[in-house]
């Protein structure tokens, strides 16, 4: 799902002992590798999982794969990458940085869905304005895949199993609770600054790309995930 439309869209999924999770991007369904976690498996979960594939969203890069990290040479620029990671680090101000690149970078990245190479030989075509625009666009979906594929997905992913460790053994003594990801941003933020060499999340702070309807659908899993823990007694 490119930039442009995720806002609309919500996302649910969940860790369970060992599972297959699939990833749904348009029409196309992926299987990743079956992962083995600590978290038992709960219907409420099942149920989760089941609501975010018939949404359409997922954690799936529009410009490169699943496992693929987007690293400095990836980008076309890599001082403008940085720009958007650092300073338009809140959901309406890459909205409204990328209305100046969307109308040209969006048909492109149609067809750079069915054919890459084909892609890349047309936008070498293209006029110098257009083409620049397009790879700004290029450089913004690909920090956003960044963003969502392995810092916003690593807390989602992972919240049903932090939720289930911080009530197990003597952690709910200690008062440990799961973190919610404005805990994450916060520990990100916490990292001294630096001039990243090799991907934009090597150092904090990071960007809250969350849409509002994003923020509503991890306040609902959350919720599910508390109240299935509640009813088995954690």
């Amino acid at each position: 799902m490119n930039i442009g439309s995720f806002r609309a869209l919500l996302s649910l999924s969940e860790k369970s002992v060992v599972r297959s999770t699939y990833f749904c991007n348009g029409s196309h369904v992926k299987q990743l590798a079956m992962r083995s976690f600590a978290a038992p498996v709960s219907l409420v979960a099942l149920m989760g999982i089941a609501s975010f594939l018939a949404s359409g969203d997922a954690f799936a890069g529009e410009i490169k794969s699943d496992q693929e990290r987007a690293v400095a040479s990836k980008y076309f620029d890599w001082g403008y990458a940085q720009k958007v990671w650092f300073e338009m680090n809140t959901v309406d101000q890459f909205d409204a940085e990328w209305t100046k690149y969307a109308a040209d970078f969006e048909p492109w990245l149609a067809q750079y869905k069915k054919n890459p190479r084909k892609a890349f030989a047309e936008m070498d075509k293209m006029p110098k304005a257009k083409r620049a625009r397009v790879q700004r666009g290029y450089d913004m979906q690909l920090a956003y895949d960044q963003w969502r594929d392995h810092v916003y997905s690593s807390w989602y992913n992972g919240y049903a199993n932090d939720a289930w460790f911080a009530v197990s053994y003597d952690n709910k003594k200690k008062g440990l609770k799961a973190p919610t990801f404005d805990d994450y941003l916060a520990s990100y933020g916490r990292r001294a600054p630096c001039e990243p060499q090799a991907m934009l999340d090597e150092c904090g702070p990071v960007p809250d790309w969350r849409s509002p309807g994003r923020r509503a659908a991890e306040q609902a899993m959350m919720q599910k995930v508390q109240a299935d823990l509640a009813a088995k007694g954690k």
